[in-house]
């Protein structure tokens, strides 16, 4: 048993390493909340069928996919297979006859090829709602940017997936990115038919507080944490949360830099939150540079050993303070 410290300090400020800033950390419990969404009555199920489906768990994706259908009631639904093009589409009703063809299908399917993200337009389908099972790994293709007002569901049950395309594109049309690997099939169903209590923005002095992460949009589901960089020595931030437009929690905290921590954990934290937002916004360039300047792992970085200072020189990378001089 680890006892609980009678006082927790839930704001925490840390001097950077890598830039002279000053960097803060906060964390609050928020009351979970949730919506009922309001039935669709034409969806479009987009199923990947490329060989990287080894790593899917598709029984348990069928049973968020039959959870879902329940909540629906009746409706169309347009199923459109694809790896590195499209394979399959085929209309189908939510009817109990119908579903059994529907899953059938899906059961029987082989899976093989590639997977090409961009054999799918998703500005081209009319319906009121889309669900993508996936794991949202590309082989090869390019993926357009999305521009979509229809919500997208991203449902994926392997370990081994693009996390951050699968979120980009829920979140580009207001929608969810449910993780089946992580999730049980009950809460699964849960986040595809119920709207969550979102992060909807924060007030604060902008010549004091910058930079702050997470963005707008963010789900909650009981634990908030941001980070952000702070100039001065204390600063008021308030932390809004709703649904939409309707606030219905706030949160007030103060930024006191007075007390600022010596060690890079901060630094390091805000640098993951941001890297974490300019890979759902797919800024690839950003994204290089920024894993470069924090020495992050990213889809355009990786670990290197740098022997001596010549070798930063080479590949533009800032070495610590103790060998800036030379």
């Amino acid at each position: 048993a680890v006892p609980k410290p009678k006082v927790i300090n839930k704001v925490l400020t840390f001097k950077g390493s890598v830039t002279s800033d000053n960097y803060f950390y906060a964390n609050f419990n928020i009351k979970p909340e949730k919506r009922r969404k309001k039935t669709p009555k034409s969806i479009t199920l987009i199923w990947d069928v490329s060989s990287s489906a080894i790593n899917r768990n598709i029984d348990k994706e069928i049973d968020v996919l039959k959870g879902y259908l329940d909540w629906m009631g009746k409706g169309e639904i347009n199923l459109i297979t694809f790896s590195n093009t499209i394979h399959k589409s085929a209309f189908y009703q939510n009817s109990e006859v119908d579903r059994k063809r529907l899953i059938s299908t899906l059961k029987s399917t082989q899976y093989d090829g590639g997977t090409n993200r961009s054999a799918i337009d998703f500005s081209k389908l009319k319906t009121d709602e889309i669900l993508v099972f996936s794991d949202g790994v590309a082989t090869f293709g390019t993926q357009e940017s999305i521009s979509n007002k229809t919500p997208i569901l991203t449902i994926n049950s392997s370990g081994i997936a693009d996390h951050y395309y699968l979120e980009r594109l829920a979140q580009s049309s207001k929608g969810t990115y449910i993780n089946v690997f992580e999730k049980s099939v009950i809460e699964a169903v849960e986040f595809a038919t119920y709207v969550k209590k979102e992060f909807i923005r924060a007030e604060f002095d902008s010549d004091k507080i910058k930079n702050i992460y997470p963005k707008n949009g963010n789900k909650i589901s009981g634990n908030f944490n941001l980070s952000g960089i702070i100039e001065g020595e204390k600063s008021e931030v308030i932390l809004h949360f709703g649904f939409g437009d309707v606030i219905t929690e706030s949160k007030t905290f103060t930024v006191d830099n007075s007390q600022r921590l010596s060690n890079t954990l901060g630094e390091r934290i805000w640098a993951q939150k941001r890297l974490k937002s300019l890979l759902i916004d797919d800024n690839t360039a950003a994204v290089k540079a920024h894993g470069k300047k924090f020495n992050l792992v990213t889809p355009s970085t990786s670990l290197i050993v740098l022997d001596a200072v010549s070798d930063y020189v080479q590949y533009e990378i800032t070495p610590p303070v103790t060998l800036q001089d030379e």
